[in-house]
């Protein structure tokens, strides 16, 4: 039996944020949920899912989202999105105020930080 990939969930602190930047900045398509904007967000585009997912109360080490965002990098974890201007779209975000990591135009890389 194949596998194939679906998607990715995001423990999300600060669904609002998420969501606008997610869907606003990156540009994913939202889509419907039987759940609220407050506990569950779900993008899909061209065939895969992204899903950002409430952090509960009790799960949360008790700390307030850290602003500006840090970068997570404890975490193992990097999600990649296919742009047709990656130039245009590094000049976007930085014109939203997301920040930046590294761009590295020759490979086709530009690292950001999500809030």
């Amino acid at each position: 039996m194949a596998t194939a990939l679906k998607g990715a969930i995001l423990f999300a602190r600060d669904m609002e944020k998420m969501t606008a930047f997610y869907r606003d900045i990156l540009g994913l398509t939202q889509t419907e949920s039987d759940f609220g904007a407050d506990t569950w967000v779900p993008f899909e585009d061209d065939g895969g899912m992204l899903g950002l997912l409430a952090i509960p109360p009790e799960h949360r080490d008790g700390g307030e989202a850290i602003e500006p965002p840090e970068p997570r990098a404890s975490t193992p974890i990097k999600l990649v999105f296919r742009v047709d201007d990656l130039t245009s779209k590094c000049e976007e975000m930085l014109a939203a105020g997301v920040s930046p990591l590294r761009f590295v135009p020759e490979h086709g890389r530009a690292d950001y930080v999500d809030p």
